[in-house]
């Protein structure tokens, strides 16, 4: 938490600060009441909304007096040919890819023993490949389908792969 004085300097707790020629000590700001705070012109900053998820949006944010306001600008969606830049849909298909297929790896010996030697995969261990096979579809189906930076969000946020503990 910090705070703004009438004369526009800003004041973080557990720091010391000099405020009209008076030396503070480090701690002031956690014992003082705010009464107190106020008497000696200071105003607890506020923020105003919320900062994005960094994996979607390029985050900053501007002071203004007591005001703390979040600044949040969506990345990129598509791919950019003309400066062969990689948009978040890339980026997520690639990851999703990759978090299905490290959830497969660990049961692809049997896939390859059955293809091999003809020996039977568990039925839990293959329902639980499908369930992953499934989901990975249904995720990558719906992240090429969005158009904003909120869909893709959402459908980030609707991850259900199955438990891959068979």
């Amino acid at each position: 938490m910090f705070y703004c004085t009438s004369t526009g300097q800003y004041i973080q707790e557990n720091t010391a600060f000099t405020l009209n020629g008076i030396q503070y000590p480090a701690n002031w700001l956690n014992h003082a009441s705010p009464e107190e705070k106020a008497s000696v012109g200071l105003e607890e900053v506020v923020t105003v909304g919320e900062k994005g998820d960094d994996r979607f949006y390029w985050t900053g944010e501007t002071l203004n007096g007591a005001e703390l306001t979040f600044i949040n600008t969506p990345k990129q969606l598509q791919d950019n040919t003309e400066d062969n830049s990689t948009g978040l849909v890339t980026s997520w298909v690639n990851q999703i890819n990759t978090t299905a297929n490290s959830l497969l790896a660990p049961t692809d010996w049997m896939i390859i023993r059955k293809s091999e030697r003809g020996i039977d995969v568990p039925e839990n261990v293959a329902n639980n490949r499908l369930a992953i096979i499934a989901e990975c579809g249904r995720l990558l189906d719906a992240i090429t389908n969005v158009t904003t930076v909120e869909e893709l969000v959402d459908v980030m946020n609707s991850q259900n792969w199955p438990n891959s503990k068979v």
